[in-house]
């Protein structure tokens, strides 16, 4: 029998399945659908990564924060209320030495200056700023309550030493011992160590320096600091005054 290439071509294409056998198909399903397995599990693998380096980022950025506020210094203490806080200014000035209004015997000089410092010690507060400081205080007659600020208690008490210390020209009639007596020695001795107190409170800690003195070479002699950090009193002062009240204004009990 004689076949042409025609009829073979025929047969070869006629034993060929028409659709691929099952271990073929089976093959590439199995590859498919480990690929979409892979992906997916490969996106899992990146979003937990990613978590987990940020969870770490926010932990060290916390530690770091924590260690930064440790290694500062502590803050300093709220100021406790006062209604002269927002008027108080500094300002730096020498030392006046040895002032002459306030040195020596208790002159008409002497009374007057200290009479001027003095002026403004008992000063009007308003209901609020009463409240604010969480006291109490006796009411003045046309409104308000009576008060004053702690320079006013240091004034008075520089006062009292020094009539006290002169008391033979403040108090002629003086007798040692007396009852007056002993009662003008236990207010100097409390303004005395009033005065200590705010010394320590509010301690002036500018440099001195040392020097042999002139007269006695063997005595060391402080120098005075150029300048020194205080309160612009004149301010201050102007506000007391403007607040000015006298005891004759308070409601008796």
């Amino acid at each position: 029998m004689v076949f042409n290439n025609q009829t073979m071509s025929t047969s070869i294409h006629e034993e060929r399945p028409f659709l691929p056998n099952d271990d073929s198909e089976s093959r590439r399903d199995d590859k498919g659908h480990y690929s979409i397995i892979t992906a997916r599990l490969l996106i899992w693998l990146s979003l937990i990564g990613n978590l987990s380096l940020l969870l770490i980022c926010v932990l060290l950025s916390g530690a770091l924060l924590y260690v930064l506020r440790s290694a500062q210094p502590k803050s300093e203490l709220p100021e406790p209320y006062s209604p002269a806080n927002n008027i108080v200014e500094f300002e730096y000035r020498g030392v006046i030495r040895n002032d002459s209004r306030f040195l020596g015997r208790p002159t008409p000089e002497w009374q007057e200056s200290m009479h001027e410092l003095m002026a403004g010690t008992l000063i009007r507060i308003t209901d609020e700023e009463l409240q604010l400081a969480g006291a109490d205080s006796i009411p003045l007659q046309d409104g308000g309550y009576a008060g004053g600020l702690g320079v006013g208690h240091n004034l008075h008490c520089v006062k009292q030493i020094k009539q006290f210390l002169y008391r033979d020209h403040s108090y002629p009639d003086l007798e040692l011992g007396s009852e007056r007596f002993e009662y003008l020695q236990t207010h100097a001795d409390h303004c005395l160590d009033f005065i200590r107190q705010g010394i320590m409170c509010h301690l002036d800690y500018s440099l001195y320096t040392v020097y042999w003195g002139e007269r006695r070479q063997d005595i060391p002699t402080h120098r005075d600091p150029p300048v020194q950090k205080c309160v612009n009193w004149e301010k201050l002062h102007a506000w007391m005054q403007k607040r000015a009240a006298d005891t004759g204004m308070l409601v008796g009990p």
